[in-house]
């Protein structure tokens, strides 16, 4: 019996290919780590990965969904205490990989990388591996992430973030703190908003905050002009109706705004008499009711419901 280890790495490429077809995708995944021509083999392979979810939080995950099976791909990064935000030029970075088809299945640390690489290289490594039509789902979490980069110039900020990640469809912003939950945002929390919006917003078609900070050079009023098909809006205390009047989306659903009634009831009579022709659908939500509006342009009718 012998322990060498087969010299897979050391095989021509078109050999190398036909064994990686042969892989199950988890294996392909974690394959695609191990140096850049790797990585090059497995893309040119165009897994039929039919969307990508990535959660950019303390342990950032990465969830490549197939048709039968979903490939998780959880980064852990070494701090020092739980109140450190992870960062994207992290250099520590430990991975776990599993299947969503073995539930019970406890996650088996895959690679180990003390140097070399950042939190940020390894997230684009891996986002490069799927076609460039792949829908990609993120969700930031910049209570537990520091996305004002600070690592370059200001000017370069956004684009260093686009290079990281791919084009968005659908990007979620929240400010969640497990830890201090009352603290209040700093600035870099405000910086951090910022450069994701001016990074992603211009190619995603659904936006959604939830309890996000936001001020300074950028206002819900900013946001909301913005081409968007979808915006949701949880929890943000600095909303008015006014800003109502100058989002250029077509679904909007607002979720305990603080807004009154009268606001609410002064809104609707100028939506129906044109002054937003873009919106077909606005869903306001409140602690005791759900009031849902759809204006359908062609036959000028009016659906409203409260639900107590």
């Amino acid at each position: 019996m012998t322990n060498l280890r087969f010299p897979f790495l050391c095989l021509p490429n078109d050999l190398c290919s036909k064994i990686l077809k042969t892989m199950d995708p988890h294996e392909i995944i974690i394959y695609s780590l191990l140096s850049k021509k790797a990585c090059s083999m497995v893309k040119d392979l165009c897994l039929p990965i039919s969307s990508v979810q990535i959660k950019m939080e303390k342990r950032p995950v990465i969830v490549f969904h197939f048709s039968s099976t979903s490939i998780i791909v959880r980064l852990k990064v070494q701090k020092e205490s739980n109140d450190q935000k992870t960062r994207l030029d992290d250099d520590f970075v430990r991975f776990y990989v599993n299947e969503s088809t073995s539930l019970f299945r406890e996650d088996l640390p895959i690679y180990w990388w003390e140097h070399g690489k950042s939190l940020g290289e390894w997230i684009q490594r891996l986002c490069s591996i799927s076609h460039n039509k792949t829908p990609y789902d993120v969700e930031f979490n910049l209570a537990e992430v520091d996305l004002g980069v600070g690592i370059l110039e200001s000017c370069r900020e956004v684009q260093y973030l686009r290079n990281i990640f791919p084009k968005i469809r659908n990007i979620t912003i929240t400010y969640f703190r497990k830890f201090h939950p009352q603290e209040e945002p700093n600035e870099q929390d405000y910086l951090s908003v910022q450069n994701v919006v001016r990074a992603f917003l211009a190619n995603a078609e659904k936006l959604t905050l939830n309890r996000v900070p936001v001020g300074g050079n950028l206002s819900l009023q900013h946001i909301g002009m913005t081409n968007l098909k979808q915006l949701e809006l949880y929890h943000q205390r600095n909303l008015r109706v006014d800003d109502l009047f100058t989002f250029n989306v077509e679904i909007c659903l607002v979720a305990f705004h603080g807004i009154t009634f009268r606001d609410l009831n002064r809104f609707f009579k100028l939506w129906m008499k044109g002054s937003d022709p873009k919106l077909k659908e606005l869903i306001v939500c409140g602690i005791f009711a759900e009031i849902k509006i759809e204006n359908f342009v062609e036959t000028t009718r009016l659906a409203f419901s409260v639900f107590e």
